[in-house]
């Protein structure tokens, strides 16, 4: 069978508005009866930033960031806590 391993970032207090769970990395694992794998997803800045409007970029607001690992955002398996030190933004040419 398959299943689809997917990480989800959730910013609690964003001054932005975000939807409560954002895919931010999924890879898709086909495995053997009884078999199990290990799978390494990375997540850059970006996958906390979300886009402004008005600064014309991707921000990501310092704070702690909900991470939470499942095959879907109703099945949630792992959860973890990520504490951005301080703001990160990516200006976008308009």
């Amino acid at each position: 069978g398959s299943e689809v391993v997917q990480i989800y970032v959730h910013d609690p207090v964003s001054t932005l508005a975000r939807p409560p769970h954002e895919l931010k990395a999924f890879a898709k694992v086909v495995l053997e009866p009884g078999e199990a794998r290990s799978v390494k997803l990375a997540l850059g800045m970006r996958a906390f930033a979300a886009y402004d409007d008005t600064r014309a970029a991707w921000w990501a607001e310092a704070g702690a960031f909900e991470i939470g690992v499942g095959s879907s955002s109703l099945d949630v398996r792992l959860r973890a806590r990520v504490v951005l030190e301080g703001d990160w933004f990516q200006p976008v040419a308009r």
